[in-house]
């Protein structure tokens, strides 16, 4: 009971009034006011009774009851949790959401919404939301809860100590709930610092490139990296890259996944002995007290440069033995250029000396030693024409030249002087067909053979190629008949009787070749191919052929219809001795 209109004495469940005399035809009006208590769920009943002094003889209506029927409404509630607190840059992690309903009644559609932290990236959840990334929609009858699995990353990088705060809610037209989680972001840089020596082993008195890398694999900025060198006693520094303070570099700072180089140009003393190491050391701090330091070793070992030739074009390689071993003969075209490249993986190459042979009746010294690359610094002596070079010296550009050469490194060690032969091959090979005995065959076959030399490099293949005229007066054009890698040997088959002539073309391995055949080349063998069996040309020999000398039967040249292919044997009339040589000649 909250409160009665009038006053009413008595306690809960049951209160009175004493309403004093009532006259005829009045009536008193009693007001309460009550409060259902939380947990009521179904039909309430209110019974309330009249009694007097006075007789009264309709007591029936004495007693009244009220019912009122009273339900709990759905009520919503959400809980969060995180599944780590506290949580680094980059680390995934996970949110559990939690919603249940509290109420009597079942809640329908009811929208769980879910605000990220500007710092985290959602992954996944499961169950996957309605509305990606962040809205859910459910309906829970009554005591029924909804879990929610959410998958996120946290962004990187990140100072310490950021709080990430994660807010959801949960609306339906019933009932409205909302929770705030809160997580801890715990963050710091991860400072790592290499240095190499370029080369790993020099000589005394060359030059090392030391290269420093400082990086950050943490997950924070950086801030005052600091990096300190301690140079060994037996180098002197002569550049640095960007340069330092007394040996030590400053930025101001250095961002999650960044780095920083550092290069050092550095003497080696040319005092330094053999097989002795230089010990050079690097650190590296910031104000989050990461700290890394690291060593690198160069060694001290003197050896000799060593020196190739490069060849700029086509290069066909021989090897020939001798009786002192192996030796490479390199064949180039008038085209190919060389250069002479050296290498030294210690102190470094300081010059290049080469000096070129031509033969003539023996090796001629074009020029004595010379700079590579300094004396002449241009062509054809850099990089090396050789068939230019015989021009200039007044020799002919072909043939075979000697190059002689050597290295100096800048610690002053020598290369042993080394040599090759190379010829520039511009002689074209040559080709000849055998004469073809005898000139008049009768047949459809002959044997071509070709015999090929070259000066240069070698035969590499021949093309035999063929023409035909039926009168030995008008020909077609040249027809490739075939190429041969070797073994020049050709069975050649005319398809008509009448006059081959053939023309050979020989190529060498670096390209050169004879003319190619035209309407004037000049035939290297000819032959006339004659078939007297086959009378009608059907590449057969039978009764075809028989029935043709029949109907010239003892014709000669002096008749209207004298027919020469008749006259097999070519005796100038046609006869039995036909008919006989077509016989010998049968082919069905």
């Amino acid at each position: 009971l909250n409160y009665a209109i009038p006053s009413a004495s008595g306690s809960y469940p049951t209160y009175h009034w004493n309403l004093g005399t009532i006259s005829a035809g009045d009536s008193e009006i009693i007001t309460i006011n009550v409060s259902v208590a939380s947990d009521t769920s179904g039909i309430i009943y209110n019974n309330a009774n009249v009694t007097s002094d006075t007789y009264d003889p309709y007591t029936p209506n004495n007693d009244a009851i009220e019912d009122t029927i009273s339900y709990i409404p759905g009520m919503l509630l959400i809980t969060k949790e995180d599944s780590q607190d506290p949580v680094s840059p980059d680390e995934i992690f996970y949110y559990e959401v939690r919603v249940e309903n509290l109420g009597g009644t079942e809640i329908e559609n009811a929208v769980i919404k879910e605000v990220y932290d500007e710092n985290i990236t959602f992954i996944s959840s499961n169950p996957p939301p309605a509305s990606y990334p962040d809205t859910w929609i459910v309906s829970l009858s009554p005591g029924e809860n909804f879990t929610i699995n959410i998958t996120v990353r946290v962004n990187k990088p990140l100072d310490n100590g950021t709080i990430l705060i994660n807010y959801v809610n949960v609306t339906s037209p019933t009932s409205y709930s909302e929770a705030i989680e809160t997580t801890e972001v715990v963050s710091s840089p991860e400072l790592h610092i290499s240095k190499e020596s370029i080369p790993v082993y020099t000589e005394p008195g060359a030059t090392i490139l030391y290269r420093i890398r400082v990086s950050n694999n943490g997950t924070m900025r950086a801030t005052n990296v600091t990096v300190e060198d301690v140079y060994d006693e037996n180098i002197t520094v002569i550049s640095e890259s960007p340069p330092s303070v007394n040996q030590t570099w400053i930025f101001d700072e250095l961002d999650v996944g960044s780095f920083y180089e550092i290069e050092i140009q550095a003497l080696v003393s040319g005092d330094i002995e053999e097989g002795s190491v230089i010990i050079n050391y690097a650190n590296v701090t910031c104000d989050q007290n990461s700290y890394d330091e690291t060593e690198v070793y160069t060694y001290i070992r003197s050896s000799p440069p060593w020196t190739y030739k490069k060849f700029n074009g086509l290069v066909i390689n021989h090897t020939l033995w001798q009786t002192d071993g192996m030796y490479i003969l390199h064949y180039i075209p008038p085209s190919t250029t060389i250069d002479l490249v050296a290498v030294d993986n210690e102190s470094g190459v300081n010059i290049t000396m080469y000096r070129i042979f031509k033969w003539h009746d023996g090796w001629k010294l074009l020029f004595d030693w010379e700079k590579y690359g300094i004396t002449f610094p241009y062509p054809p002596y850099y990089p090396i024409n050789l068939s230019q070079l015989g021009i200039l010296y007044n020799y002919t550009p072909c043939g075979k030249y000697q190059i002689e050469f050597y290295s100096i490194d800048n610690s002053g060690n020598v290369e042993k002087v080394r040599w090759n032969d190379v010829f520039v091959d511009c002689f074209t090979p040559i080709s000849q067909i055998e004469k073809i005995i005898p000139y008049e065959i009768a047949g459809r076959e002959v044997n071509i053979t070709v015999n090929a030399t070259d000066l240069g490099v070698g035969v590499e293949k021949v093309e035999l190629y063929y023409r035909y005229s039926e009168d030995n007066t008008s020909w077609n054009g040249w027809i490739l008949y075939g190429e041969k890698t070797n073994n020049f040997i050709w069975l050649f088959n005319g398809n008509y009787d009448g006059y081959y002539e053939f023309y050979s073309v020989a190529y060498d391995e670096i390209g050169n070749h004879e003319p190619l055949p035209n309407s004037t080349t000049p035939a290297k063998a000819k032959c006339k191919l004659f078939y007297p069996w086959d009378i009608n040309y059907d590449e057969r020999v039978n009764a075809l052929d028989i029935y043709i000398i029949i109907q010239h039967w003892m014709q000669t040249p002096g008749d209207a219809n004298w027919y020469e292919r008749a006259d097999v044997n070519k005796d100038s009339i046609i006869d039995g001795e036909d008919v006989m040589a077509v016989i010998a000649h049968w082919t069905g």
